[in-house]
């Protein structure tokens, strides 16, 4: 789509608040197309009359990370200026602040992070408004889950906090979800549930053993058939035991 399509389309879709449209910078291609799409899909929810699936709009929410701040390919000559000349054609990390500002206002639903990362991710009280408004109830039930799922880490890099009870209750809420809406938001309900997984079998905890041998042992009272019973049993086994790969009381990372 040409960058006066975009404005043209950007301009309709947000005439109800006046959004000024002039200022938004022609973006790469990729992401111009995604962030097309995902608002086209956005004004599509917000104005239809009865009530339908958020779900498509969450994907192609979930995509704008990818379109917008895309890997170089497996082969790329890892040097300043070629890191320099594919940012600017390709991820909008090369737009001016005023340009990302006018990309932000436009992109209702999704935030954009340009700092030492970079990425995009979704405003959940947004996203849990519309479902209240225009979607189903397996949209309402995923997005209250998706907006409870943090863990206490604020960094995939953190230590686990065992000893919560968090670990527990989110995978409780997406075993929960996946037998009530076994076909809706599958890939994203099984990839939340995965990542609570590996926050249980985590290996550097923040507190002591006893924080650790708590919740495993909670998730065992809680969920004793579960397919990873059988590793999260032998992990509990294996911290009484003073055997197991666990670091306690594990010090955060230090950033320059």
């Amino acid at each position: 789509m040409t960058h006066r399509s975009l404005q043209g389309y950007l301009l309709a879709a947000f005439l109800s608040i006046l959004l000024p449209t002039q200022g938004l910078a022609k973006l790469p291609p990729r992401a111009q197309r995604a962030a097309d799409a995902y608002l086209r899909e956005l004004v599509r929810v917000e104005r239809s009359e009865g009530r339908l699936s958020i779900e498509p709009l969450f994907v192609l929410a979930d995509s704008l990370d990818d379109a917008f701040f895309p890997s170089p390919p497996g082969n790329f000559q890892w040097t300043v200026q070629a890191v320099a000349d594919y940012t600017a054609a390709h991820s909008v990390e090369g737009l001016s602040e005023t340009e990302l500002d006018s990309l932000q206002t436009a992109l209702r639903g999704v935030n954009i992070f340009v700092g030492d990362y970079v990425f995009t991710y979704l405003d959940t009280e947004f996203f849990l408004s519309l479902a209240e408004s225009h979607g189903l109830p397996a949209d309402l039930d995923f997005l209250k889950a998706y907006a409870g799922r943090y863990l206490g880490s604020e960094s995939v890099q953190d230590c686990v906090h065992f000893g919560t009870d968090l670990i527990v209750n989110q995978h409780g809420v997406w075993r929960d979800f996946r037998a009530r809406h076994a076909k809706d938001y599958v890939s994203f309900a099984a990839d939340e549930d995965q990542n609570v997984i590996g926050q249980l079998m985590g290996t550097c905890a923040c507190g002591d053993s006893a924080s650790v041998e708590s919740e495993l042992d909670h998730f065992l009272q809680r969920f004793p058939t579960d397919p990873i019973a059988p590793q999260v049993r032998a992990r509990l086994a294996s911290v009484r035991s003073g055997a197991s790969e666990v670091t306690f009381n594990c010090p955060p990372p230090h950033y320059n």
